[in-house]
């Protein structure tokens, strides 16, 4: 599925307007979209559509993930149980998956993600030097639909580094 669960739609931060509602985000976003396309169809031309497609692009721009621990109900009294070294572990094995996740190849902040950027920038580009007519304002519209989310969809998540410091000391001991 391409959409966050419903449960997991109020971690995402937008850019602009974060406090509407998802749905109703999405629903303005595609309407803006669509029709920024059709005023382009109709018309032969980028230009008439563009204002509609940035609009409806801009607002699903994500400017991160809210994935805090609630730590309110939180009971440092709270009875710690004894784990076995299979447990840290495993508490490493999901670090090495976290860092495996925040490099993505459609993320700029690392070096696939670059490399790939550049590429598709080079390409979208080279089509739009190149060509006319429809395939012209298909490349315009690729980059301005595709490109701001490559540099502003920075995948990143909360890692807890002096956790694994801890459990490799205690590792070693």
């Amino acid at each position: 599925m391409i959409l966050p669960a419903s449960q997991d739609r109020g971690i995402v931060v937008f850019l602009l307007l974060p406090s509407l509602p998802y749905g109703t985000r999405l629903s303005i976003s595609f309407v803006f979209i669509v029709i920024g396309i059709l005023m382009q169809v109709v018309s032969g031309s980028f230009l008439p559509g563009c204002l509609p497609l940035l609009v409806g692009n801009v607002l699903l721009l994500v400017k991160g993930y809210d994935n805090r621990v609630d730590a309110r109900g939180f009971d440092p009294e709270t009875h710690w149980e004894r784990v076995e070294k299979e447990k840290l572990e495993q508490l490493k094995i999901l670090d090495a998956k976290i860092k495996k996740w925040d490099s993505s190849a459609l993320d700029i902040t690392n070096g696939l993600g670059l490399v790939i950027f550049l590429f598709v920038l080079g390409g979208l580009g080279f089509a739009v030097v190149t060509t006319s007519g429809h395939t012209r304002i298909l490349a315009l519209d690729a980059i301005v639909l595709l490109l701001p989310h490559w540099i502003t969809g920075i995948r990143s998540t909360l890692r807890r580094p002096n956790l694994l410091i801890r459990i490799e000391t205690i590792q070693t001991v």
